[in-house]
């Protein structure tokens, strides 16, 4: 039988349990902070963005990055993930990882390119008010600067003050045609 001191065995046995303890600690505050951090730039793009954007374009940005976030995930190679576990040398597989991340980073914009039409077709909006359902803009337009029937002034009533102004303003210039039908694309909308 060996004699230890008393004091010495609970120490020895409590100081890898400590130290893993610690580390699990630091470790779990550091990818805390990580997603806490992550989280916030992101809001903080997001802020910068909708007041940067006009909504329509916000909204396209939205569905870009949503198709970008599928693809993401569905193509993820995993090479990242095998070279943290590797404990040896991982400098033999870093140029594979770096070339299959370019290659897949290839197949994605090849993928996007190619689906693009088909997700600009699904997100389009069925019954909303565009540009394109006005025959003759200028003629539109002429008729609301001029007839004060009933369906005239029931649809003046539903716009902006800004855009009748606009509409009042209209001289016949293409750049004052393109404002006057965004305004009103809007106001229907």
């Amino acid at each position: 039988m060996e004699a230890r001191a008393p004091s010495s065995l609970p120490e020895e046995e409590g100081k890898p349990e400590k130290r893993l303890y610690r580390q699990v600690i630091r470790g779990g505050f550091w990818f805390f902070s990580l997603r806490i951090g992550s989280r916030l730039l992101d809001l903080g793009r997001l802020f910068i963005l909708a007041r940067l954007l006009q909504p329509r374009d916000f909204g396209l940005l939205g569905i870009a990055l949503l198709t970008l976030g599928v693809l993401d995930t569905f193509t993820q190679t995993g090479f990242n993930a095998a070279l943290i576990q590797k404990k040896d040398r991982v400098e033999s597989y870093l140029n594979s990882a770096w070339t299959a991340n370019i290659a897949r980073g290839i197949f994605l914009f090849a993928i996007l390119l190619l689906i693009a039409p088909y997700g600009a077709k699904f997100f389009e909006p069925v019954g909303e008010f565009q540009v394109k359902h006005i025959d003759n803009p200028e003629e539109f337009l002429q008729k609301l600067q001029e007839d004060r029937g009933v369906y005239v002034q029931g649809l003046s009533r539903q716009l902006s003050s800004r855009t009748r102004q606009l509409i009042n303003g209209y001289q016949g210039s293409q750049a004052d045609l393109a404002l006057v039908l965004s305004a009103l694309t809007d106001n229907f909308n």
